[in-house]
């Protein structure tokens, strides 16, 4: 963070940091009606100014002088006012940073973001916000109206909004309250909307598309049988008759189809069908083929579509067990992992499409084949990137359960109680249908992980959700001065050892049906823990601490 041994590589670094978010921001346009597209990019046109501000949620609040910028956005990685370099410091970084080296001396706070924007003809339309992720504890408001908050960054959420949608064309004005108070973080979080924001525009009958789950049930070289299950919505309060039509696409063209004809649909309900598709090309690490589910709901009379909601996914089947290890597709694959946290260097935790990609096509091509999220939820565009490019996923939770990290955290622990379940189902609610996903992860060494209680209670909720996929967490020492592996680890599906491996072969002795991973590693033990996980099927992989340089734990 010093510049003094080599000012001019960092000044560097803060002009290409300036100049991207200068790219990035737009000057203000007049309001023209948005189009009312079933899922648009809800990105452009925000204000946003840095510090808390009172009224600021009121529609009659005049934002004219705040900053005009595009989303994702994250302010901990603009420059920071009245800095000096002969202090030693310029651009993002503070000597007074709350949470120091472990958020890479950078600085959250409060902030604000307002959209202002024109909805017409949308009386009888269903819409709602979705934001991919906000750092953190955000509150919502649609023309003064509070919606909710959020309080966890990392997982999805969203909000019904057409109740107080103006109707006669004057502006809407969506205003978003961020409250990063500090410190919360063991790494570089960022702040402020720093994922997608999306519009939802649907008929008052449509697909639930946060509900709809895709399914391989069977797989062999002539034919796959696809299981849909999704949630017809009907919120216009009178019961009717629609017809179903599911169409599986691959590469634009109809593969297999199904339908049905006269389902009563009188409030939400939830329909499954079964498609067998022939001849399926399967997701692999190599050739990561995937196919598009097209689900459509019509009227009785004519057929007219009524909502469509399209849904990428793979064909492909994944399975664990001590005597074969890891298969996808009936064959052994070795996890050659490493653990990767959310930040994407000099721009900070913006989560765009093109930042996450190169990341994944950076990590394949130094050998890796699969990915911890340490230690959050990420963004859907870094879980398309694995999808499209071939690249495995562990997706974790949580890096808190209800202890706090620290005596002065202001960490996810005060929210943890009234929030996990909601967390962990909207999570997979919205990425169950990632191939790339193989298994969930609860929790990163927490201070309560030799708690099976409260393990299996964690897990137990993951089941609700998700059947398919088995459940690990990243476990360190659990007893000062000793490796005793405890009940803990009898709770989950794959136990998860960070820096354990000298231990893996002598508790297989005494618990030969365990199967289990190195989620964390240090990099100069990387070629004998594969090895381990070479010879060892009950030892499926290792996961390298880290895998690509980040921001945040500056020192160590």
């Amino acid at each position: 963070m010093h510049t003094s041994k080599n000012p001019m590589k960092l000044k560097l670094l803060i002009s290409l940091t300036s100049l991207f978010f200068s790219i990035n921001t737009l000057i203000a346009q007049k309001q023209n009606p948005l189009d009312l597209l079933r899922s648009q990019s809800f990105n452009n046109d925000w204000k946003f100014k840095r510090g808390d501000q009172i009224n600021a949620e009121l529609p009659s609040f005049d934002d004219s002088k705040w900053r005009s910028v595009v989303l994702p956005h994250d302010w901990s990685i603009e420059d920071l006012p009245n800095q000096s370099e002969k202090d030693g410091i310029i651009g993002p970084f503070s000597r007074k940073s709350r949470t120091g080296p472990g958020n890479g001396y950078t600085v959250g706070g409060y902030g604000w973001y307002r959209k202002t924007f024109v909805l017409n003809n949308a009386e009888s339309k269903n819409v709602e916000i979705r934001f991919d992720g906000v750092y953190m504890a955000s509150d919502v408001f649609i023309n003064g109206h509070f919606l909710g908050e959020h309080p966890y960054g990392y997982t999805p959420f969203q909000y019904k909004i057409d109740s107080y949608l103006k109707k006669d064309g004057s502006p809407n004005v969506l205003a978003v309250r961020i409250k990063n108070r500090e410190p919360n973080t063991r790494w570089y979080s960022g702040s402020g909307i720093y994922r997608d924001v999306e519009l939802l525009v649907t008929d008052k009958i449509s697909i639930n598309d946060n509900e709809t789950k895709i399914l391989t049930q069977l797989v062999n070289p002539s034919k796959a049988i696809v299981t849909l299950s999704s949630v017809l919505n009907n919120f216009t309060g009178v019961a009717g008759d629609v017809n179903l039509r599911y169409t599986i696409l691959r590469k634009g063209k109809e593969v297999a189809s199904f339908s049905q004809k006269g389902i009563n649909l009188y409030d939400n309900l939830r329909h499954d069908a079964k498609i067998e598709v022939s001849n399926p090309e399967l997701w692999n690490l190599e050739t990561p083929n995937l196919y598009t589910a097209r689900l459509e709901i019509l009227n009785k009379n004519n057929n007219t579509v009524l909502d469509q909601n399209d849904v990428e996914f793979g064909i492909r089947t994944i399975s664990v067990s001590p005597e074969s290890g890891f298969l996808l597709n009936g064959k052994r694959v070795v996890l050659l992992g490493g653990c990767v946290h959310h930040d994407n260097g000099i721009i900070g935790a913006v989560a765009i499409r093109s930042a996450e990609e190169r990341k994944i096509k950076l990590l394949k091509a130094s050998g890796y084949n699969a990915i911890r999220t340490s230690h959050n939820p990420v963004s859907t565009n870094f879980l398309n990137a694995c999808d499209r490019l071939g690249m495995l996923v562990i997706e974790e939770f949580f890096d808190i359960w209800q202890e706090p990290r620290s005596n002065d955290s202001k960490d996810y622990h005060f929210f943890f109680d009234n929030n996990w379940k909601k967390d962990i189902r909207t999570t997979i609610n919205r990425d169950f249908n990632h191939p790339s996903i193989i298994m969930w992860s609860v929790g990163n060494e927490v201070k309560e992980r030799g708690n099976p209680e409260l393990t299996r209670m964690l897990r137990d909720e993951v089941k609700k959700h998700d059947l398919t996929r088995p459940v690990t967490a990243g476990i360190n020492k659990i007893h000062t001065g000793t490796v005793e592996i405890s009940d803990a680890l009898d709770q989950l599906d794959v136990a998860g050892l960070n820096y354990l491996y000298k231990y893996y072969e002598s508790d297989h002795l005494k618990k030969p049906k365990r199967i289990m991973m190195g989620t964390e590693s240090f990099p100069k033990d990387a070629l004998q823990n594969f090895a381990l996980a070479e010879r060892n099927p009950y030892v499926l992989g290792d996961f390298v601490w880290t895998a690509m340089d980040y921001i945040g734990e500056a020192g160590v």
